[in-house]
């Protein structure tokens, strides 16, 4: 019997997964605690058959191939003691993504800053690179698989310390670290967070291409002309 993939959560994240998984299977399980009447009418859209929050069970499980969380899914779900249990492999959109979008991918992560970070990057890039295409993409309200069957040379990336827990490798060309504080309750605590990263960096198969970009805390958004200085002859010798 061919298994069957699931998702969890409905969301922008969970509907693009739902379009990309629909290429290559018949059905998906969804497991959603509270669906509104705007994500099922996109699901139902989608040529594909679906299965809502099926009964946790021995059976079910042993009829799932994959498990892929949405962004924000706590790592204490109960389907997550199911997958360690069954060892059913759990991945998400942006393993996705990272390994099989052939673009320039630079991930920006930390507390706070994220999405002005991203914004003015691709800005700034979308400036020196005008015969590229450049997109800005991930957390910040536009699922990386809806890029996927884009031809996009440079993919700006924001991207939670949530997906990068959940993520199996991250592959990037470039990472950008802004900051760690204290944010959220529910989130990971600073310790924990500060983990996750070193785990990335000792554990994780991370590739730089060529040249290290450094980038010092902010001083991208206060100084945008001084960030213009900087990145424009790492960007001649990187995209020539």
């Amino acid at each position: 019997m061919n298994k069957i993939p699931a998702i969890i959560g409905l969301g922008k994240t969970g509907i693009s997964l739902a379009k990309h998984l629909s290429k290559f299977n018949n059905t998906l399980f969804i497991f959603e605690s509270s669906p509104n009447s705007k994500s099922l009418k996109e699901l139902k859209d989608i040529d594909i058959d679906f299965v809502l929050n099926p009964e946790l069970s021995d059976n079910i499980f042993n009829s799932i191939s994959v498990i892929y969380p949405s962004p924000g899914i706590s790592k204490d779900h109960e389907i997550f003691k199911y997958a360690k249990d069954f060892n059913i492999p759990v991945q998400t959109d942006m393993d996705i993504y990272l390994n099989s979008s052939s673009s320039f991918k630079i991930l920006i992560t930390g507390t706070n800053g994220k999405t002005t970070t991203a914004c003015m990057l691709e800005h700034l890039l979308k400036e020196h690179l005008k015969d590229m295409s450049v997109e800005v993409m991930g957390n910040i309200g536009k699922p990386v698989l809806d890029f996927l069957d884009k031809k996009i040379d440079v993919a700006i990336i924001e991207i939670s310390s949530f997906q990068i827990e959940s993520c199996s490798k991250l592959y990037s060309d470039i990472g950008i670290l802004l900051n760690i504080e204290e944010d959220h309750m529910e989130e990971p605590s600073t310790e924990h967070k500060i983990e996750i990263l070193k785990g990335v960096i000792e554990k994780q198969e991370v590739r730089i291409k060529k040249i290290e970009l450094k980038l010092l805390s902010l001083r991208i958004v206060v100084w945008g002309g001084v960030a213009l200085f900087v990145f424009a002859p790492y960007l001649k010798r990187v995209f020539g």
